[in-house]
């Protein structure tokens, strides 16, 4: 009776110590990978990436390992971080997770070519040639720009008669090279300058080139708005139009304005209609026929970008591939194209102004933002830089 009451008791310990080793709670190991870098150039958007599926483990079972998130390797991966995450399992149902970051930097636009970013519209057998003419880095600080590159002063420019857009005056002395750029100020007057027969409050600036710019170039700049009710813009017009040979054009890359005052001439002119909301963002381009004896005003435009121009410099670029296939850059992306209500083939001068508009007019200086600082007041250029395209 004891044997078998003994027996009994073993069996039943056995059993139990059978049930206790088949049940599994713990969880699998997963080692992952290092995060992982890697570079692509300016005109590229995505990299393929390869790399080992992480090696799980486990203390009784084989282990199944799953990509619950992220990309696939030898896929391609754009620019910025993606995070992998791959789930080991085991025969009992645990289960444990690991991550690793893929990070895909796009490498800086070479300075000795245009800006492009993700495409390179450059043909084949074509490569571009700086136009020096054209092209200025605005280098150290001086109360002077360049005089053999740039007009400054509107009473002595031939080929061009506005001194500004009322009650806005142009004034030399509010252009300057200053940190390694071109400020161009906007200021609101102590008391208002007689000009021209109207009394002038507030004074901007304007430069243009001496040097024509002509089909087949690129053309951009590196800009920040004013954080005033005036202007930042960077645009292109023909001198010395008439009605028999050259018709009287401008083209416009982008113009903005760094506040809105609400303050509004009426009636409103035409082409005014949607740019107070437009000029408050992104870039905004048109080409225009403007008025003359003979020939009425045209305008195409478009808009593009909720960035906002005075919060911080962006790349405003202009690829004026023929007379009638106009393109437009901003931070290096086309963002369109427009098709000119009249072919675009003669030379423009190479526009830069802060000024006023009539659907923006002063209304206070501490609203306006003119009291604000100097640097704040000024509409701000890093460069202008031109190329043409040569054979190689």
């Amino acid at each position: 009776m004891y044997f078998i009451l003994s027996l009994i008791i073993l069996l039943s310990a056995c059993s139990k110590a059978e049930d206790t080793e088949m049940i599994d709670n713990i969880k699998p190991v997963l080692n992952c990978n290092a995060d992982i870098t890697q570079n692509i150039s300016a005109t590229e958007n995505v990299a393929i990436v390869n790399f080992d599926i992480p090696i799980g483990t486990d203390n009784i079972s084989n282990v199944t390992v799953t990509q619950i998130e992220g990309l696939s390797s030898g896929d391609e991966f754009p620019v910025g971080t993606t995070v992998n995450t791959f789930k080991a399992s085991d025969a009992s149902g645990n289960t444990t997770t690991c991550s690793f970051n893929v990070t895909v930097i796009r490498d800086e636009p070479a300075e000795d070519k245009p800006y492009f970013i993700g495409s390179d519209p450059t043909p084949d057998g074509k490569t571009w040639v700086f136009v020096d003419t054209l092209t200025d880095e605005f280098e150290g600080d001086s109360e002077n720009i360049d005089t053999n590159k740039w007009n400054p002063d509107p009473y002595n420019e031939p080929r061009f008669s506005w001194i500004g857009r009322f009650p806005g005056l142009f004034e030399t002395d509010n252009i300057r090279i200053k940190n390694g750029e071109l400020w161009m100020e906007g200021e609101k007057f102590e008391s208002p300058k007689t000009v021209q027969g109207e009394n002038w409050t507030h004074g901007g600036a304007i430069i243009r080139s001496e040097a024509l710019l002509m089909p087949g170039t690129f053309c951009e700049t590196k800009m920040k708005t004013t954080e005033t009710i005036m202007s930042g813009t960077f645009w292109m017009s023909t001198p010395n139009a008439d009605c028999n040979t050259v018709i009287k054009k401008e083209l416009d890359v982008t113009e903005s304005i760094g506040t809105r005052s609400y303050v509004t001439k009426l009636p409103v002119e035409g082409w005014f209609e949607n740019t107070a909301v437009n000029f408050r963002s992104g870039i905004n381009a048109t080409a225009r026929q403007r008025s003359s004896s003979c020939l009425p005003a045209i305008n195409k435009g478009k808009t593009a970008s909720e960035a906002e121009p005075q919060a911080d410099f962006h790349t405003y670029g202009f690829f004026w591939e023929s007379p009638t296939e106009l393109h437009f850059y901003f931070d290096g992306v086309k963002v369109f194209s427009i098709d000119p209500p009249t072919p675009f083939n003669d030379g423009m001068a190479i526009t830069l102004a802060i000024e006023t508009y009539d659907f923006n007019l002063p209304s206070n200086a501490e609203d306006d933002g003119f009291n604000k600082t100097l640097e704040e007041r000024s509409t701000r250029y890093k460069y202008i830089r031109t190329w043409s395209l040569e054979d190689k």
